[in-house]
């Protein structure tokens, strides 16, 4: 055992020892073993007179050991011992005391894994009390052993799992869940369907003050606080829906309590993070990350609606926030800021990976509003959001104007989901062999195209044709989006430059179902609605491709 660092060293299996020896016994490699070391192994080898308790005889050798390394640079103090403390006692017999051997104190490893996995320089001793160097030593085998999980295992994908989680529980709860809880509240609470949605407008505009202000503090401090503030904040907001009795309370809970959690559990926290640990596979990591916003939308739906049914909505709330709260903790537990403050390189390849990050300049917030690139990025995907959220919110009504059935426009929702969660792989490998801007805009295009043929539908195989190509093209758009501000920018001030971004994304979302609904009450009808999402995502798609890098991110 390395007291100082405490972290255990392997024995060499050629350790001899003399039990009758009178004096320090020597390695083979001429390495001094103490008398108290030769004292642990007759105790536990040959135990002689009375036994001592395993948990008094490491008590009583750390007493020793702190008097030993007592003074600067493992030079022994002088004095006299205590009675109860002797090597008689550690020994557990009477005989003469052994010779003192001054200690020499051996260099630590150079590198963590010498002291973990042993090594040739590694050293057998502790060394004196604990210094600044030492502190720092330590705390360096603390962050290697925690992110070694496993040889050939790279921690960055533990990360990608907690980010999965976190966009499953801020998704899944914001808005599959909010949705199907939302007929039953207004029924309850004696609230018009318009006066319940605009809690999601709060709770947007609540976002877009937030973000500011929590991007930066997520590249000083790292995601795991903000990720467990985010799941608090979700938890909280539920149980407060379950105990809700007017339009204030749902105010309250929805559109300001879970409005942190919209921010702490999105992408500026979990896909920036994500961007920071892989820079080669950097698109499918984002990909795998952000299958939790699709999966949420396959998996919540139908345990929620059965849990509704037999425990009623205000229980089904509670139930929902204390099983947020269990999964949401662990996934922040395992939230990590970068590999290089563990000691990693991006991928898990010191090689490649380290020299793709080396080139990949990283720009701060203030220089990245500089650049065009970063206001067309803005307005393209800001033009995109406004459409997507709209359709959003709006399709299945529209869906079921065209003479679908409940039943069958469920099952056309579903199909879509089951598209964007099969999508992701697929655009995660072509964004790795073309320009990520080409693979934004033919996203953005998909979409644009898969609207068109859902205002000029007028049968259930064309709203089929619909499903196909939108789910197809609409499955990417999340993951690309945060794939384009990672190549463009960099990794070093990715929460600080989303957060900027943050405020313009959180007022086009909260304008998408706001301009549908406007709209559709205008005219009676969602075609006009459609027709100018569908001509939002062709803006955005064509600001994509005049978006390219900044200079010194190309």
């Amino acid at each position: 055992m390395l007291p100082h660092l405490g972290v255990r060293r392997r024995q060499p299996d050629h350790f001899h020892l003399d039990p009758a020896a009178s004096v320090p016994a020597v390695h083979p490699a001429g390495e001094r073993v103490g008398d108290l070391d030769l004292a642990v192994r007759q105790q536990h080898e040959q135990p002689r007179g009375r036994h001592r308790p395993a948990r008094d005889l490491l008590r009583l050798r750390g007493d020793r050991i702190r008097r030993d390394h007592a003074g600067e640079r493992g030079q022994r103090q002088h004095g006299e011992r205590d009675d109860h403390e002797s090597d008689d006692d550690l020994r557990g017999h009477d005989g003469p005391e052994p010779e003192q051997q001054p200690f020499h104190r051996k260099p630590l490893p150079k590198s963590a894994s010498d002291v973990m996995y042993g090594s040739p320089g590694g050293c057998h001793r502790a060394g004196p009390p604990m210094s600044g160097g030492h502190r720092d030593a330590l705390n360096h085998v603390r962050r290697y052993r925690a992110m070694q999980l496993g040889r050939g295992r790279y921690y960055g994908w533990v990360v990608v799992g907690g980010a999965f989680t976190s966009h499953f529980l801020s998704y899944g709860t914001l808005t599959v869940a909010f949705g199907i809880f939302f007929p039953f509240m207004a029924e309850t609470l004696a609230l018009s369907r318009g006066v319940l949605a605009s809690a999601g407008v709060v709770t947007r505009l609540a976002s877009a003050a937030v973000a500011p202000l929590i991007g930066p503090l997520v590249d000083r401090h790292g995601p795991r606080v903000f990720t467990a503030l985010g799941v608090a904040s979700l938890a909280a907001g539920a149980v407060i829906l379950g105990l809700s009795r007017d339009a204030a309370d749902v105010f309250l809970g929805y559109g300001v309590v879970m409005a942190v959690a919209s921010v702490a559990l999105g992408d500026l926290t979990a896909d920036a993070t994500v961007a920071r640990w892989f820079v080669r596979r950097r698109a499918r990591a984002l990909a795998v990350a952000t299958m939790g916003l699709s999966s949420a939308g396959i998996v919540v739906p139908l345990p929620l609606a059965w849990l509704i049914a037999e425990v009623g909505w205000r229980r089904a709330w509670i139930a929902l926030g204390v099983a947020v709260l269990a999964v949401g903790l662990l996934a922040a537990a395992v939230m990590r800021r970068r590999p290089e403050d563990h000691g990693l390189a991006p991928d898990g390849d010191p090689g490649g990976a380290a020299a793709a990050a080396a080139r990949e300049m990283s720009l701060t917030a203030r220089q990245a509003a500089r650049t065009p690139a970063f206001w067309l990025l803005v307005l393209g995907t800001n033009l995109a959001g406004l459409a997507l959220f709209g359709v959003n919110l709006h399709l299945f009504s529209y869906i079921r104007d065209k003479g679908l059935a409940i039943a069958p426009a469920a099952a056309m929702v579903t199909y879509l989901y089951v598209l964007h969660t099969a999508a992701k792989p697929i655009w995660a490998v072509i964004s790795e062999r073309i320009p990520v801007r080409l693979c934004l805009a033919a996203c953005y295009a998909g979409g644009a195209l898969g609207v068109a043929i859902l205002v000029l539908a007028t049968s259930p195989a064309a709203i089929v044709v619909f499903a196909t190509v939108y789910g197809l093209t609409r499955g990417a758009q999340s993951f690309v989006t945060s794939l384009a501000w990672a190549d463009y920018f960099g990794r070093d001030a990715q929460g600080a430059i989303r957060g900027l971004a943050s405020p313009f994304r959180f007022v086009a979302s909260a304008a998408g179902p706001v301009v549908g609904g406007v709209l559709y009450d205008l005219t009676d009808g969602y075609a006009l609605a459609f027709a100018v999402f569908g001509a939002a995502f062709a803006a955005g798609a064509l600001i994509a491709l005049a978006a390219r890098p900044p200079a010194r991110a190309a």
